[in-house]
């Protein structure tokens, strides 16, 4: 290398690498053929040519590249440039250039010829990376063209899709597929690059983020070696390569990633995504997957047209349809370990909506103090925020909200998340961070923090916009009313498409459910008779235990609706089962006029041992009854009818266990219930999905008023 003598301490390599010093102590335990020290002055001392050349092949993560890196720049680079030595040249190119679109042009005739997705060269990619010996040996068959033979490696391998048509041979528009994409993948340079290519095509975008902003959201959060790291809804695994990266300069392979991916296809991407680049997590496509455990850092970029899964309902409270996302940034709270961080990116109305419910929401958010920072990013249609969340846990809890504007007061023209824009976001952050106590003054147009009661003097809006001062050329107020046009189009053709979705679905099951009760008897019976009635006690102790069910948490044929009191844990009739159906005894309690679901809720598996509390009814249903159905009939018009005949007298209704015993059910056998229950809960799913529809398009029509009457 022609390095001059040099002698530099492990901070210093630190420094010049710019990773922290625990890297360099990490690589000292882990590689017994890292340089070693000699003692001067009572000071450990490395030869810089000895450290040049072991760095010499350790390449530099994609998202701890510093904006003069190519990719594929190494620590050995950037040690060269900081000891003042020229550095090889590493071009920034396409995709492995001549190579990855063979492997790109032979995913689709694959997909029709076979019907397998893009898992399978995924899968493809994954097993060349982890099974070099395997890869050499499923090569060498392709190329001789032996079909029975890459049959037999791929199902040995478990690639999805394999095994199609198992015993037998397969197809020869099916085998010439495979046989084809095996060897594009031989003739891939770079795995990692090309997997992300064929995620990019079009027709994958759902799942795709780029990397700066999945490199902003980790950042932020900054995931230490050692640290569970989670993404309740993971996608491709975008996230979870960005966390595997960040780390990978101090500790390779440190730190328990996890994710839940919405279905088995996207597991095996996410699998095979993070496996081309020597990484792994625990990956959940079934259930509820991760209900009861904690994690030390949540990141993620949910799909706001989905609910939270596990089905329970948000602990602060149910946010309105435009502020769907807040139920996820409650679900990423919920899953924090004390101290735990969380950094999430969602629509920008989750931050300024003003319906009743959203405001309470944001309320409680930030006077418990688990809001540390809201970030506005730029976009020409989107108006995302990430928030930045930190659970209670050790230490004071920070008086003040941090708000970075990077849509309006970011630099000229930036209109996208690049790489400028994230250092500027990550490095405002970590400045307030390190402020040691004093107050943070922020930046001009761009940052500022604000204390929580100048917050509610704000009425809990949380868009950055309306805490940090704007300078004087910021955009026209005209340009933002056209850009949040933009966004609520935008957002309302997400809608549509999930409603297209949800009505193919309630179609089919309300064909089951047809299908299932034509021609069978259906016993009409006392609710007496089928489920045990109990009332809650008349008043609880409250103090430290498990959560109370009050009125106020049933609702939407769910319990969990609020905030909840806590009692001590006790075993007697007032504990809650899983399966039990919950009501409140006083109010409306069956479906007005308007429509409005009663107020029955289900109990979930994870609200076992839970407290009935007062004011409320506890349904616990016998052998043959389904819940959900129960719950369902309680709503009906049909079962608000025969129980509004039952209601005791007095300005306030109120039902007796007597009377709710007397109430007739119309019960059809299990199965049938069964299919009934499952219609209902798609009909309200799409119906949830309207009403966010009818919001965003009352807010496009306030909005299409404001635009050509704006003064400027």
């Amino acid at each position: 290398m022609g390095l001059q003598p040099k002698l530099l301490t492990a901070g210093g390599i630190a420094e010049l690498l710019s990773v922290r010093a625990s890297a360099i102590s990490n690589w000292r335990k882990r590689h017994r053929d890292f340089p070693r020290p000699r003692e001067a002055a009572g000071q450990e001392l490395f030869d810089a040519a000895e450290v040049g050349r072991w760095l010499a092949g350790r390449r530099v993560p994609r998202t701890a590249l510093r904006r003069d890196e190519a990719e594929g720049a190494t620590y050995q680079h950037r040690f060269l440039r900081g000891v003042g030595r020229p550095a090889p040249v590493v071009e920034r190119g396409p995709v492995a250039p001549g190579r990855a679109p063979a492997l790109l042009a032979h995913a689709e005739p694959l997909r029709v010829a076979s019907g397998l997705g893009v898992d399978f060269p995924l899968g493809l990619l994954r097993l060349r990376v982890a099974d070099p010996a395997g890869w050499g040996a499923l090569v060498a068959a392709a190329r001789g063209g032996a079909g029975a033979r890459v049959r037999g490696l791929l199902v040995d391998a478990r690639l999805p899709g394999a095994d199609v048509e198992a015993g037998g041979a397969l197809p020869a528009a099916v085998l010439a597929a495979v046989l084809a994409a095996v060897l594009a993948a031989d003739a891939a340079e770079e795995p990692a690059r090309v997997a992300d290519a064929l995620l990019s095509r079009p027709g994958r975008d759902a799942g795709h983020r780029t990397p700066p902003l999945a490199r902003c959201l980790v950042e932020l959060v900054d995931p230490r070696p050692g640290e569970t790291v989670h993404d309740p809804c993971c996608g491709d695994g975008r996230l979870l390569v960005a966390v595997a990266g960040h780390l990978a300069p101090e500790s390779p392979g440190a730190g328990a990633l996890s994710g839940r991916a919405a279905d088995e296809v996207s597991s095996r991407v996410c699998a095979a995504l993070l496996g081309i680049r020597g990484m792994s997590a625990d990956l959940r496509a079934h259930g509820d997957g991760f209900r009861c455990e904690l994690f030390d850092v949540v990141v993620a970029h949910p799909p706001v047209t989905l609910a939270p899964p596990g089905g329970e309902g948000p602990p602060l409270g149910e946010p309105s349809a435009r502020g769907a996302g807040l139920a996820w940034v409650q679900h990423a709270l919920r899953e924090l370990a004390p101290g735990g961080r969380a950094a999430l990116l969602v629509p920008g109305s989750t931050a300024s909506g003003q319906a009743g419910r959203d405001v309470a929401v944001r309320r409680a958010l930030v006077e418990a103090g688990v809001v540390e920072c809201v970030v506005a990013l730029p976009g020409r249609s989107s108006r995302a925020v990430v928030w930045v969340l930190r659970a209670p846990g050790a230490g004071p809890v920070d008086p003040e909200v941090l708000f970075v504007d990077a849509a309006g007061g970011g630099e000229p023209g930036g209109r996208v998340v690049d790489d400028a824009v994230v250092d500027r976001v990550v490095g405002e952050h970590r400045r307030r961070a390190e402020r040691g106590g004093r107050r943070f003054a922020g930046q001009e147009g761009f940052s500022r923090s604000a204390a929580r009661a100048e917050i509610a003097r704000n009425d809990f809006r949380l868009a950055p916009a309306g805490y940090v001062a704007r300078p004087a050329a910021a955009s026209a107020p005209l340009e933002h009313l056209l850009a949040e046009v933009d966004a609520l189009r935008a957002e309302l053709s997400g809608l549509r498409g999930a409603v297209a979705a949800r009505e193919a679905e309630g179609e089919r099951a309300f064909a089951a459910a047809l299908a299932a009760t034509g021609g069978v008897p259906r016993a009409e019976v006392p609710l007496g008779r089928i489920a045990e009635v109990a009332a809650g006690p008349g008043t609880m102790a409250r103090g430290d235990g498990v959560p109370v069910v009050l009125p106020r948490n049933i609702g939407g044929g769910r319990v969990d609706r609020g905030a909840h009191d806590l009692a001590p844990a006790r075993g007697d009739r007032y504990a809650l089962r899983a399966g039990d159906v919950v009501c409140a005894r006083t109010g409306t309690l069956g479906r007005g006029r308007s429509g409005g679901t009663g107020r029955y809720g289900v109990v979930g598996a994870d609200q076992d041992g839970w407290l009935l509390g007062p004011g409320c009814l506890r349904l616990r249903p016998g052998t043959g009854v389904v819940p959900g159905y129960l719950a369902h009939f309680l709503n009906s018009p049909e079962g608000a009818a025969g129980l509004e005949r039952l209601l005791s007298g007095g300005a306030v209704p109120h039902v007796t266990t007597r009377a709710m015993g007397e109430l007739v059910v119309r019960l059809p056998p299990t199965a049938a219930q069964t299919t009934i229950a499952a219609a209902l809960d798609a009909a309200d799913a799409r119906l949830a999905l309207h009403r966010r529809v009818e919001d965003a398009e009352r807010e496009l029509r306030e909005l299409t008023f404001a635009a050509p009457t704006h003064a400027r």
